[in-house]
């Protein structure tokens, strides 16, 4: 990850994973083959929202922020796209 996102990073992933955890239904939190998921669903909606944050307007300038800080260990654009659309981690 790149050095100058870390920080930022790490502290919204944090706040990300808590809501996540407490809130997120288990049939999302133990969907079938989710264990071979390249991140986790929290990593992926902390993305999105990092995103955002960092003024990301669609969809694709989102995942290009993200598949940079984690380069090759981030998942496939369509997968990423899937995730977020299908609603399993909102």
């Amino acid at each position: 990850m790149q050095n100058n996102f870390i920080t930022p990073f790490n502290e919204l992933l944090k706040r990300v994973s808590d809501l996540y955890k407490t809130f997120a239904p288990n049939e999302v939190k133990n969907r079938k083959n989710i264990h071979l998921a390249k991140q986790s669903d929290e990593v992926i909606l902390a993305c999105y929202l990092f995103g955002l944050l960092h003024s990301c307007s669609t969809l694709i300038g989102i995942y290009r922020l993200s598949s940079s800080m984690f380069e090759d260990d981030f998942p496939s654009e369509t997968r990423f796209y899937r995730t977020i659309n299908n609603g399993a981690i909102l």
